[in-house]
């Protein structure tokens, strides 16, 4: 399948103000089911597929198009959602929510498997790290989003943001690792202040919110509202 990349998910054109979500990159989901079944989340054209305005208009309108809830949670807040709920925000348009939530990704193609596999990383080291492309693209959708918070989740991610994206990471005073805990697991976040280039705060969060194992969704948002108010 020849598909072009994802730049962000969510709408940018929204006149709210914007949270940014960094993953590392889509998931395959985005296009097939486990049973293989296709799904059409982007409206492109099939015969001119990277016709610019066509590709903006797909990820402005991803959540209005059967979005991928098993990772980004549904619009009643489960999962990421949850998470944005607790900040006032959401990925989905049309909400009461203060904030507009956009998701951008540091490789940002579907991969068959984890981008960190030793097939896959390699590849994606030579062509997108290496050349300093996801520094400069990342950068780039932050100043254009212009957002005022910027969260990532898991410890991989985290790995990959300090380690393949040094220009951008560097720039930040980080907090020490805080631990929270819901009585049954725990997760620990660190908050990392710039004040140079206008890039906003960043919470690095090493729980995998995509899939939250031990938390329930009143957890996941009680997190959100806690580092909100103590930290931000």
């Amino acid at each position: 399948m020849d598909v072009p990349p994802i730049l962000w998910f969510g709408n940018m054109e929204s006149d709210k103000p914007k949270i940014v979500t960094i993953g590392a990159n889509p998931s395959n989901r985005e296009f097939f089911s486990l049973k293989g079944k296709a799904y059409h989340r982007f409206n492109y054209s099939a015969i001119n597929p990277y016709n610019p305005i066509e590709l903006e208009h797909a990820y402005n309108n991803y959540f209005n198009n059967l979005p991928y809830r098993g990772w980004f949670g549904s619009e009643k807040g489960t999962k990421v959602e949850a998470f944005l709920h607790g900040l006032d925000a959401s990925y989905y348009d049309n909400t009461d929510k203060k904030y507009q939530a956009i998701h951008i990704d540091f490789f940002p193609f579907a991969t068959s498997k984890k981008f960190t596999d030793d097939e896959v990383l390699p590849i994606v080291k030579e062509s997108l790290f290496d050349t300093q492309w996801t520094n400069r693209s990342v950068a780039d959708l932050i100043a254009a989003i212009h957002p005022k918070l910027i969260f990532m989740f898991g410890s991989t991610n985290i790995d990959c943001f300090r380690k393949f994206v040094p220009e951008i990471a560097s720039k930040y005073a980080y907090s020490d690792w805080i631990t929270w805990s819901n009585g049954i697991v725990n997760t620990r976040y660190m908050v990392g202040k710039n004040n140079q280039n206008n890039f906003p705060p960043i919470v690095l969060l090493s729980a995998y919110l995509g899939n939250p194992r031990g938390f329930k969704t009143n957890d996941i948002t009680a997190l959100a509202k806690h580092i909100l108010k103590n930290h931000i």
